[in-house]
């Protein structure tokens, strides 16, 4: 297992909901993460874009917006975004925005 991968798993260790599951799932899991970096005020997704998958904060924070540009909440490490979009159509449902340096799974 490479270092990417174990840090992922360690991470998983900490991060609710993963920190309940087995060992051996959340290793399946870890294999599944990407890693993705963006910079202060790069946008992650736009409102109704497709999303590619679930995000998870490894450091920094994310601002989250609606339709109109509205701030709906201020996101930090640990912290999940995209699933409302996710479990409707696919199309992200706010926007996101990287508030600071960000680094996501």
């Amino acid at each position: 297992m490479d270092k990417s991968t174990q840090n992922v798993i360690a991470f998983l260790q900490t991060s609710h909901p993963y920190d309940v599951l087995p060992l051996d799932r959340i290793h399946d899991l870890a294999a599944q993460f990407s890693r993705k970096t963006y910079q202060t005020g790069q946008v992650i997704y736009a409102h109704d874009e497709w999303l590619d998958g679930l995000y998870l904060i490894k450091s920094g924070t994310v601002e989250i917006t609606d339709v109109n540009g509205v701030q709906v909440s201020l996101l930090q490490r640990q912290n999940h975004f995209g699933e409302r979009g996710l479990l409707r159509t696919g199309r992200a449902a706010t926007t996101a925005i990287a508030a600071s340096d960000v680094v996501v799974l």
